[in-house]
């Protein structure tokens, strides 16, 4: 099981400029507690993933201090069954208690479009550079994050790779190769697989465009940087669904047009 904590914005009255920044130590309680008893936990912390951001909150005259809910969404891992939120002060309930309604109805909708069960050994990090050659077999390391999940999660993974580009002939050979020799049951409902594999496949890389910008903005690791743009590629190749995607294709449109996703300075920025 998967616990996620989050701590949203740091919100304050709009115009002030003393609000400090503080960690979420009550939230890292929760995650040690969990995690002595063997419990996996994620953790999201607004505030910290883009210090410098400060976007207005109408409803209140309120400002906030992080990411926004939107870019929360594409960091939560998929497979997550509990939620824990951080919440300090009375003044603060407003704008999360929105946030927590965005959140359920996004995922909601996302997750119960899903046709196969949580019921397959999934590495969760299954690509090209976490595969080694020993002799004639083929070995996986990094396998720290194994969980039980979607059987179609690992090849979305594959195919889909951020990190080494494809042609898309390429990806249709191997998707269509898995397809003639996995079990019966996928084979004989091909399109429910494909189904669930775009919606992982845009799930997984939503939330790349997240960390590779985290990587960079906290740790300073530049080269992340240019693996977005072809992330965004990728994202819609999958995207292309409008009964599945069209209420995510509209938002993703609206604030981060075709352009700008080509422009590495934008998620430097």
């Amino acid at each position: 099981m998967i616990i996620t904590l989050i701590r949203f914005a740091l919100i304050a009255p709009y115009g002030s400029i003393n609000n400090e920044p503080t960690p979420p130590i009550g939230l890292a309680y929760i995650a040690s507690s969990c995690k002595s008893k063997g419990i996996t936990v994620k953790g999201i912390d607004s505030t910290s993933e883009n210090l410098n951001k400060i976007f207005k909150i109408p409803k209140g005259k309120l400002q906030g201090n992080g990411i926004e809910i939107n870019e929360i969404i594409n960091l939560i891992d998929h497979k997550t069954k509990v939620f824990g939120i951080s919440l300090m002060f009375s003044h603060e309930w407003s704008y999360i208690k929105d946030c927590l309604k965005v959140l359920k109805k996004k995922l909601q909708i996302l997750y119960k479009k899903l046709k196969f069960k949580n019921n397959i050994f999934v590495h969760r990090d299954f690509h090209v550079s976490n595969l080694m050659k020993i002799n004639n077999q083929i070995g996986v390391i990094d396998s720290q994050d194994a969980i039980i999940g979607n059987p179609t999660y690992d090849l979305a993974s594959l195919i889909d790779d951020v990190r080494i580009k494809t042609s898309n002939q390429l990806k249709n050979n191997v998707l269509n190769y898995y397809l003639n020799k996995c079990p019966q049951i996928y084979r004989r409902k091909k399109n429910d697989f494909i189904h669930d594999f775009n919606i992982l496949s845009v799930q997984r890389n939503l939330k790349i465009i997240g960390i590779f910008s985290r990587l960079f903005k906290r740790d300073k690791k530049k080269q992340y940087l240019k693996l977005i743009p072809y992330t965004w590629k990728l994202l819609e190749l999958r995207l292309k669904d409008k009964k599945v995607f069209g209420e995510i294709n509209t938002i993703l449109n609206q604030f981060i047009s075709s352009k700008t996703r080509k422009k590495i300075k934008f998620y430097a920025n």
